[in-house]
Parts: structure tokens; sequence; C-alpha cells
């Protein structure tokens, strides 16, 4: 093997498995977006093909290692991975110099103990991926680049914005069935929207499933390759700032079950994760980043209610599931804790209408784990407000929300689960729940 085809392998170990395994950017894990990635390339400093590397690498690793089971683990120990990865890289110095904020955003983001290094590779080493040609020219040159999962939030933000700005919406798919829905609501938001909405996809895929073995489904670094691929698309159209729409409740994600612990209730656009990517573009590309979360002061209902009637056909087609997306089905499960919050917040926003029930595989029954987890936590919550201090009852029961408060001032997250509990009390009758419930709920 010639030195310069060395310098695109990556390499990684885990703790339980003193092999060293190789992963290779386009082939075991493929990024498809030339689009965006041949100007990056080409036009932008190196350390922008890096990022998005860097990240799919890791995705890519993330999967290849399982974490351990409940018998392996132990209550001591937890879910958590020693993961040690190799990375090359065309601005070593520069990783180098910031990998333990690499490490650090990546060990918030996981429960796992990551230890990253980087080697040279070629600076001249070609585009990330051939194939299209570049199309920037469609692009407006004050258009702001905003995530976009084709998700409730995401449809949402895209509908406000687009209502008084251009954008241009950045999104990831894994399947056919997920492209498929982020076209149907991007087409819904286009006729609706009286500026410019220019999307800008990417398809990834992962391969060596069989050669590795089982995959890891957590996919908790899912967050740090979405960010990194969206920072990375933001410079490719000459922008500092990149958008993010989820609401604050989906954000923060505190705990449904007394069982979750840390990441495994997803960190993803958690404000500290959202802090932590944008100091780490900051820093790599010696310039100021800015990730913008304007919605994390606001409930999934608050954001539903911002966005005009003209909008409605973009968010019935938008899609709130655990596996909605999934290419084995063509319906949302109706009861996953996504589903439900769907539900009561359109429902909680004078949007029922929009909830239709003949888009579910199965109809959500009182006794469901995804409603009753749900509900305990509305519970805890409405106890916690109802104390004379409540941000030291809610840091108490949710110790993970103290992460948020060096970011969010408390008293507006105080506001933001008041007016979740109200929420659930108006959605409560529509979703055939019992509200007289949820304090015997809480003490069990």
């Amino acid at each position: 093997m010639s030195a310069r085809a060395e310098s695109r392998i990556a390499e990684f170990r885990t703790e339980d498995d003193s092999n060293i395994r190789s992963i290779c950017f386009g082939y075991h894990i493929t990024l498809a977006g030339s689009q965006v990635i041949r100007r990056l390339a080409r036009q932008l400093p190196p350390e922008a093909a890096d990022l998005v590397e860097l990240a799919s690498i890791v995705f890519a690793v993330d999967q290849h290692a399982p974490r351990p089971n409940a018998a392996q683990s132990g209550v001591t120990v937890g879910w958590g991975r020693k993961i040690w990865v190799r990375v090359p890289v065309r601005c070593l110095s520069t990783w180098q110099t910031h990998a333990d904020l690499v490490m650090k955003t990546l060990n918030w983001l996981t429960d796992d103990e990551w230890d990253v290094e980087f080697a040279s590779r070629d600076r001249e080493d070609g585009p990330l991926y051939d194939g299209q040609h570049a199309l920037f020219e469609t692009i407006p040159q004050n258009a702001t680049p905003a995530l976009f999962s084709g998700g409730l939030d995401s449809c949402c933000g895209l509908a406000i914005d687009s209502a008084q700005e251009n954008v241009a919406p950045i999104s990831i798919y894994t399947n056919s069935r997920m492209r498929r829905a982020q076209n149907d609501v991007l087409a819904a938001l286009k006729a609706s929207s009286s500026h410019s909405i220019d999307p800008l996809t990417y398809r990834i895929q992962l391969a060596g499933g069989r050669k590795y073995g089982k995959r890891e489904s957590s996919q908790r670094t899912r967050g740090f390759l979405f960010l990194s691929v969206g920072i990375a698309t933001s410079w490719a159209i000459d922008s500092n700032v990149l958008r993010v729409y989820e609401n604050g409740v989906g954000a923060l994600n505190i705990p449904y079950l007394k069982s979750q612990f840390g990441s495994q209730a997803t960190r993803s656009m958690h404000p500290l994760t959202l802090l932590q990517m944008s100091e780490i573009a900051s820093k790599v590309a010696s310039g100021g980043f800015t990730i913008q979360a304007p919605y994390l002061g606001t409930t999934k209902g608050d954001l539903i209610g911002m966005v005009p009637q003209s909008a409605d056909p973009a968010l019935a087609a938008s899609i709130s599931c655990d596996s909605g997306f999934s290419a084995r089905s063509s319906y949302e499960c109706g009861s996953c804790t996504s589903c439900l919050l769907r539900r009561q917040s359109l429902q909680s926003a004078g949007r029922g209408y929009l909830d239709d029930s003949s888009r579910y595989r199965r109809q959500t029954k009182s006794k469901d784990p995804g409603l009753s987890a749900m509900l305990w936590q509305v519970s805890l919550l409405e106890q916690c407000l109802a104390q004379a201090h409540p941000w030291r009852a809610l840091v108490s029961q949710f110790p993970s929300l103290l992460k948020a408060s060096h970011i969010l001032d408390p008293n507006d997250l105080v506001r933001l689960y008041d007016r979740y509990v109200q929420e659930w009390r108006v959605a409560g009758d529509a979703l055939g729940v019992d509200v007289t419930t949820w304090q015997r709920r809480g003490m069990t």
C-alpha cells in the first residue's frame, strides 16, 4: 500500500478488544454531498474537510464498538466504553492543539472515554467525495444555514425563518424514506414561503458491518456528525453562523425514567453541546463561529404556535418518531415518546386537526410504556414547581439541569417546564390522559 493511500486510513480499538481495526473514509463510511464538499475542499481552509472526516470516522467507530451489556457493565461502571482512535488530518498541529476539546465534547455526548490521536495526511489529498458539480450559484448570498431533519421542530423553525429571510437548510439522510420525507416537508414550505429555501443535502452510508460484527444502536455521536457537517457547510457558503431549531424541552431532554442516566437521554442538541461545538469551530478555524438556538426557551407547543397557518401542510408532512424514518416502515409508531410529544404539542398549540391518527401504526393506550414514562416525568415536574424554591427542587430531582444553568437562566428554565406541564393539562383529554393520576404516578 502506498504512503498516499495509508494517509487515508483511521484506526481504532476498544478497551475490551486490543486488536487495532481500520476505518477508511470513502470506503467504510461515505458522506455523499459533493455539491458542498467539492467547494469545501477546493476553496476553504482544509480544517473544514478535516472536521467532516473526523466526525464521520467517529460516527463509524461509535457504531462498530458495541457498549457493554447490563451483565458486563455493572451498576458502578455504567454503559460507557474506552475508545482509542487515530484520525489522519491535513492540519495536524491545529488538531493536536485542540484535541482535548474534541475529546471533552465526545465524552460529554457519549459517556465514553475517548482517546483521540491525530496523524498527518496529505493536504493535497483530493476532495472528500467526487461526483456532482458545485451548485453554489443557486444559493443566495445572504442565506442563513440551518440544520434540517424533517422533524416537527426543524419544520417549525424553517417555516418561521423562511417567512422573513432566505434560508439554506442542511440535511443528512440515511435511506430513501428519510429523503422523501424531508423533500415533502421542503416542498410544502417552499409553496408557502415568501423567501428562498435552497437545501444542501448529504447521504451517509456505513459499510463494514459484517466485518466488525453487530453494530451499536445508541449512536450518541450522531449530534457531533450533524453539527460538524452543518458547521463545514456554513463555511462553504461563507457564513460563520449555523442555526438549529430544537425546542428547550427536547434539547435539555431530562430523563423519562428513574433507570435512565447520563447520555442515555441523548445530548445531541443540549445547550452545552452547542456551546462546545461552537468553540471547536471557532478555535480550529481561528475565527468566531456561533451556533444559534433561538428556541431553547420554548416548548414544542410554543414553537408550533409561532408558525403561520399557511405552513400547516408542511407541519402535517413532518415526522417526529423514533422509528418513523426507518426504511422498513411507512408509518410512525404513535406510541414512542417522540410521537406522544408531537401529539401533545399539536393539541396544546391549537393545531390538533393536524394530529391524524391514521398515520400511526398503533393507537396510544393509557398503560403504554412511553406514555407512562412521560406522565411520571410530568408529575415530578409538577411537584417540583409547586415547591417554595422550584429551581432547587428541579435540580434535586433532575441533576442534569445544572449543566444547562451555566448557559440558560434558571428562572427561564422554571418557566419553560411550567409551560410544559400546563400543555399536558390542555392536551390531556385529547390523548386520553387523566391528569388526576399524575400525583399517584409520580409517587410510585
